[in-house]
């Protein structure tokens, strides 16, 4: 049954553009994951417990990406690929995150995810191996209304 949610959770994972609305992604966690899920990382000392602080970071991660995508000339696409383990309720796949901003800078993040499954809910899930390359995006990567509208304006005057 866990190969079946986790190929599903991947599929829903991947399949929301990353501008669709949060309550898209808060109802994946909803729905997948247990209350009282436990997310580590190699990265990020400490544990978040419990589904309402995986929520409230994943708000953070999303934020700046919604903003992102909302230019037209900016493109963010996330690919998944599953990783053969071999327990039975533990699956693992591989992560990629591409953003190219408005000024063709590139930038991609990889990483890989062990979930442990129970009762047909994500009880753990691990992030590993992360790794970034590409260019650093800058801020004429980002359309920012308000610093659009002032330069327009200062050009008129």
């Amino acid at each position: 049954m866990s190969v079946a949610s986790e190929h599903t959770l991947n599929a829903a994972l991947a399949a929301p553009h990353i501008g669709a609305e949060y309550e898209e992604w808060m109802a994946i966690v909803d729905r997948f994951y247990a209350e009282h899920v436990q997310v580590s990382s190699d990265v990020i000392p400490g544990r978040l417990i419990g589904r309402s602080r995986v929520k409230q970071a994943l708000l953070k991660l999303l934020a700046p990406l919604h903003t992102f995508v909302e230019d037209d000339r900016a493109s963010v696409s996330l690919r998944c690929m599953p990783i053969y383990a071999d327990r039975h309720d533990e699956h693992h796949s591989a992560w990629s995150l591409e953003i190219v901003g408005a000024s063709g800078r590139r930038a991609t993040v990889r990483w890989c995810v062990r979930r442990i499954w129970r009762g047909g809910l994500v009880v753990h899930e691990h992030f590993y191996e992360n790794d970034m390359d590409g260019q650093a995006l800058a801020v004429d990567d980002l359309w920012i209304p308000s610093a659009d509208l002032q330069v327009r304006l200062r050009s008129q005057a």
